[in-house]
Parts: C-alpha cells; sequence; structure tokens
C-alpha cells in the first residue's frame, strides 16, 4: 500500500517493533517500589509506563502505519453497512449503523482518556490515570447496558448480496487487531493490565465490546441465510459462546 503525493511516495508499513529491553529499568524500578510499599515511586512508574502507551498509541495512527485498529474497523463495518441500503435491506443497515454510533461513543471515551492522559503533568499524571480508568469503566458498564433492539426481518427471498455484506461485516468485526497485540511489550510492566488500571479498563472495553459485536453479527449472518443451506460451514466459525470464554 503506497500513497503518492509532493514527488513522493510513502508506503505503509508494520508499527515499529517494540524492545522490551528498553523497559527493563522500569520494570525493576516497578518491581522494588512494589516490594518496598512505596506508592510514590510505584505511581511514578506507573505514570512512566502510561506515557508510552500514548506514545505507541501516537503511532499506530499515523497514516503510514499499517495498523487495523477499532476506527479503521467502524469505518470499513460502516461501508460495509451501506451496501445493505443499495442491496434492498435498509432496515438492517440502519440496525448495523447504530450499533456503530454506539461503538464510536465508546471510543470518544477511549480517545479522552487518551488526551487526557498525554496532557497531564507529572504532579497530577497518577490522579488523572486513575479517573481515566474509571471513566472507562463506567463507559463500558453503559455499553453493557445497550439495547441494540432485535435484528430487523429480511424479505422472504433475499438477494444474495445481502448475505455476502452480512459476512463482510462479520468478518471485518472479527479480524480487527486486539489492542492487547498493538500494545504489546509496550511500556514494560508498568504499562500491562496486571499493574495499569488505565491499560486493564481500555482492553477491558475492548473486550466487552468485541464479544457484544461478535454475538450481534453472528445472529445476523444467521438471519441472513449463512447457514440454511450449509449447515456444515458452521464448524469454520466460533460460536459466540465460545469467544466469551476463550477472551475471558
Amino acid at each position: 500500500m503506497s500513497d503518492q503525493g509532493d514527488g513522493w511516495e510513502r508506503t505503509a508499513v508494520q508499527p515499529f517493533e517494540v524492545f522490551p529491553e528498553l523497559y527493563r529499568h522500569m520494570d525493576t524500578q516497578l518491581q522494588s517500589a512494589i516490594a518496598s510499599g512505596d506508592d510514590a515511586s510505584h505511581a511514578a512508574v506507573i505514570g512512566a509506563g502510561s506515557r508510552e502507551v500514548v506514545e505507541r498509541i501516537a503511532h499506530l495512527r499515523e497514516p503510514w502505519v499499517l495498523n487495523i485498529d477499532a476506527e479503521a474497523t467502524i469505518a470499513s463495518i460502516d461501508r460495509h453497512a451501506v451496501k445493505l441500503f443499495e442491496r434492498g435491506a435498509p432496515d438492517i443497515g440502519e440496525w448495523v449503523q447504530r450499533i456503530l454510533d454506539h461503538w464510536r461513543r465508546q471510543r470518544s471515551w477511549f480517545n479522552e482518556t487518551v488526551d487526557a492522559v498525554a496532557r497531564a503533568g507529572d504532579s497530577e499524571l497518577n490522579r488523572v490515570i486513575l479517573a481515566s480508568a474509571d471513566c472507562i469503566r463506567r463507559a463500558t458498564f453503559a455499553f453493557l447496558d445497550v439495547d441494540f433492539g432485535p435484528i430487523p426481518p429480511l424479505s422472504n427471498d433475499p438477494f444474495y448480496g445481502v448475505l455476502l455484506a452480512a459476512g463482510e461485516i462479520f468478518t471485518t468485526h472479527r479480524d480487527q487487531v486486539p489492542l492487547r497485540v498493538q500494545l504489546d511489550r509496550v511500556g514494560g510492566l508498568a504499562a500491562t493490565p496486571e499493574h495499569n488500571p488505565w491499560v486493564a479498563a481500555l482492553i477491558d472495553q475492548e473486550l466487552v465490546i468485541y464479544r457484544r459485536l461478535y454475538r450481534e453479527f453472528f445472529q445476523l449472518l444467521e438471519q441472513t441465510g449463512m447457514f440454511d443451506d450449509r449447515e456444515d460451514d458452521r464448524e469454520f466459525f466460533y460460536t459466540p459462546d465460545e469467544v466469551d470464554r476463550q477472551t475471558r
């Protein structure tokens, strides 16, 4: 993939590799702070790890970096939803887009906390991290209560293109790059969900969204007839219950 402009060609590349050796000193500081009960040092290391997370997210958002994150996934699913309008299933298209609106609201909270951590000074960073974690958790709980409503019915003889669009929606959602993978090894132990409450909240938020939408889009596949004449094809798909178990 490349972008031609201003007389030069820019090629999209994989994200820069993360070298865990860079964070060994931070890991040592964190372990020492935990062992000694030094709350100030502990907060300082978690703050440093959080800043590394912010920098990594900024890198992944660069237009020349290949990264199928939530924003890219939402945009792609939205394009597939438009096909449902074009193929005689506008009610289903609207249903998918309503789901995307709820997902975008969750992403707005994600982005707001990233910006808050990025702006925070050293003296307030620990407070901002804790507040950001709380903000994300409250947003996640709210998402669990969202009622998407039933999938609108199809016509008795739906156009095959509706099934294709539903399949594209399902696979696009399924194949996004998990946040845990995007942040793998970044910031050392101080940026892991086991030690960093903000990172833990972000990853939990993504898992909750993923599980709910996987179930909804799997049911969309069923309703559009994916398995009507191909029951054996089910073995190629994890069921929503299996996904729930695998992502706990």
